[in-house]
């Protein structure tokens, strides 16, 4: 897959998607609290979609998945 079929792939799915909803562009951690050594709480893959809640200063983004809340670094997540 080349990176111009992956950019057109992410765009199709953001049309389909509600708001503050969003696209995971890399597989990372869900962490309890906005903070790297937070703990774990769950673990999110590439293409997978989270509800945004609230965004953080500091660069954390609080959001649902399928399996509860936690924050993820703004950098995994798809701009709409």
């Amino acid at each position: 897959e080349t990176a111009a079929q992956a950019e057109a792939e992410l765009a199709a799915l953001q049309a389909q998607l509600g708001e503050n909803e969003y696209v995971i562009l890399e597989a990372c951690n869900v962490r309890k609290s906005a903070a790297n050594d937070a703990e774990v709480v769950t673990v999110v893959d590439q293409g997978d979609v989270v509800t945004l809640i609230d965004a953080d200063e500091g660069g954390w983004y609080h959001v649902r998945t399928e399996s509860g809340e936690g924050y993820i670094g703004r950098r995994f997540i798809s701009a709409q």
